[in-house]
């Protein structure tokens, strides 16, 4: 595990209480959404950690969590 491992701050209290935000009815926006972009991002950050580039792991953990919180599809 690299230092800058999602799984050092994984906060599952704050993920269940940011996935009441996210409606599942929506086919992207959803909170499967932030879980598969949490994913991906964790390897970015390996890889970020491997060509000596400085990241904050909880910025970006808790940016992914809310970056769509709250997003409701409009009906044209």
């Amino acid at each position: 595990m690299n230092e800058s491992s999602f799984a050092l701050i994984l906060d599952l209290d704050l993920e269940a209480e940011a996935a009441r935000l996210y409606s599942e009815s929506l086919p992207y926006h959803n909170f499967r959404h932030i879980l598969v972009t949490i994913a991906a991002a964790d390897k970015l950050l390996a890889r970020c950690e491997e060509e000596g580039i400085r990241v904050e792991p909880k910025v970006v953990y808790y940016a992914l969590l809310f970056h769509d919180a709250g997003y409701h599809e409009r009906s044209p």
